[in-house]
């Protein structure tokens, strides 16, 4: 028989048996202490369940977050992790905690607690991945701090004190003002296949203010690697990176902006520029609070918890919950490049990171090069189209101009095919050029020729892009017309 022992220099650790299932709790703070996720932005976080149900019946002081079932060694039953405050912590810090099942016992017993540099129960995220390389899945936790910056703590799996059970030892834990990203490297398929032992560890790259440069704009970029002798990952490299390319003031007013400014920014349709071999769309729907990734047929969506922006750079952390699995959190970290240009980065998934651009016409001979499954038309929009209710739109790819009575705006517009749909998008922009609202149409296009004119119909119907694709939402349709004498048309 082999006897599981834990043993602690905490009481308040030590693992119990417990074979109560435990009790779903909505935070709260209390002693003086006031939880982020109380705040009114995270309302719609408080009106959900933690999650799974709780293997164990925690202890009074202790406040859980979020629980998610995940398997952390090699047995049959998967453990759990239990995101979690402590009403008597002056410093309000995350916590994890790992329940596990002992077989002897047959009961689920707290097998190991740790504490993270996050503070913010609605931006946080924790996910397991084999950072290391040696097929040993390492908890893997982002968040944010009370100064506002990103933070990452990593956890790896050690031996306790006997060599049995599970417990963690902190390898890594930094925080940063602008971003930090886990870059996943390339590993042989016979590490994959388990046929190998080892392959190369994932770098962590780090990005922060330069605070010796007077340009605001300007940061450093630390490379983080892991060591073996070690056991941790240590600074590698550090470069200096320019602000230079961002001082465009449009960029700066962003930059100086709010959350919602950011989210609007962001509003609408993205191509993915940085792979011309595979089509890959990013629509950001910050009304529906709605994120979805379209691959050929495959979509995967999200819904957009919360939006943090950085202290100091180009950038935003957003915080998602997968739709089809609402335990499942994920980081997106956006950093600007240019105003028709993102750096898209998730952290614990795989094929969505890369560079994406504004789907607009600038865009049409990269996406015809891509596979069919989401394409620019090969429809020209151009020149004055009218509706009997008096809109008129003109058409200058990649602009158009609206007019209704005394309503003047302007804008750019994308025309592409999604699935069995022909969409129409205009992003309408203010004086300085930021975006301020979105149109979806579902679009079908008609031209009738006669000996001496052409017409040109678009009909409209008003819709969004969502899990499924396009879809109405039973507003009434905008017929457009464009009528050009055969003359004219030459």
């Amino acid at each position: 028989m082999v006897l599981w022992f834990y043993a602690s220099c905490d009481t308040n650790t030590a693992p119990a048996q417990l074979s109560d299932p435990g009790r779903v709790i909505t935070p709260r703070g209390g002693g003086g202490i006031v939880l982020a996720s109380e705040t009114d932005a995270d309302s719609v976080a408080r009106s959900e369940s933690v999650g799974p149900e709780l293997k164990v019946r925690l202890p009074a002081e202790y406040i859980p977050s979020q629980a998610i079932d995940v398997s952390l060694d090699m047995d049959e039953t998967e453990e759990q992790i239990i995101v979690f405050k402590r009403r008597d912590d002056p410093d309000d810090l995350i916590r994890l905690l790992v329940v596990a099942y002992d077989p002897v016992r047959s009961s689920w017993i707290r097998a190991w607690e740790g504490v993270t540099a996050a503070t913010s129960v609605r931006s946080f995220s924790v996910y397991v991945d084999d950072l290391v390389g040696d097929h040993e899945p390492e908890i893997v936790a982002f968040g944010i701090n009370n100064d506002g910056e990103q933070t990452l703590d990593v956890f790896r799996r050690t031996s306790d004190m006997l060599g049995l059970g599970l417990s963690y030892a902190p390898i890594l834990s930094i925080s940063a003002d602008v971003t930090i990203e886990v870059e996943k490297v390339p590993r042989a398929e016979t590490f994959e296949a388990m046929e190998s032992i080892n392959a190369p560890s994932y770098p962590i790259v780090a990005e922060r203010r330069d605070r010796e440069s007077e340009n605001p704009f300007d940061t450093t970029e630390t490379t983080y690697y892991w060591d073996f002798s070690a056991r941790r990952y240590v600074v590698g490299r550090v470069e200096s990176l320019s602000g230079e390319e961002i001082a465009d003031g449009r960029l700066r007013e962003l930059f100086a902006g709010s959350e919602t400014e950011f989210e609007h920014f962001l509003a609408g349709p993205w191509f993915r520029s940085s792979d011309a071999d595979l089509t890959r769309l990013a629509f950001f729907d910050p009304r529906d609070r709605s994120i979805v990734f379209h691959s050929g047929h495959l979509q995967q969506a999200y819904r957009w918890t919360s939006s943090t922006k950085t202290v100091y750079g180009r950038g935003a952390s957003l915080f998602v919950t997968n739709e089809a699995i609402r335990t499942v959190r994920r980081l997106v970290s956006v950093t600007v490049g240019d105003l028709n240009r993102i750096t898209i980065s998730i952290q614990g998934t795989d094929g969505l990171d890369g560079t994406y651009e504004r789907l607009t016409g600038a865009l049409q001979t990269a996406v015809l090069r891509s596979e069919a499954g989401a394409r620019l038309s090969d429809i020209e929009l151009s020149g004055l189209y009218r509706a009997d209710n008096g809109v008129e739109v003109v058409f200058s790819s990649p602009e158009f101009t609206y007019r209704h009575r005394d309503d003047r705006s302007r804008g750019g517009f994308a025309l592409f095919v999604m699935g069995d749909d022909l969409v129409l998008s205009l992003k309408h922009i203010d004086e300085n050029r930021l975006p301020v609202n979105q149109q979806t149409y579902r679009m079908a296009f008609s031209e009738t020729r006669s000996e001496d004119r052409i017409v040109r119909r678009l009909r409209l119907e008003p819709g969004e892009l969502g899990i499924a694709g396009f879809f109405e939402t039973g507003q009434a349709e905008l017929v457009l017309e464009q009528v050009m004498t055969v003359e004219d048309a030459q």
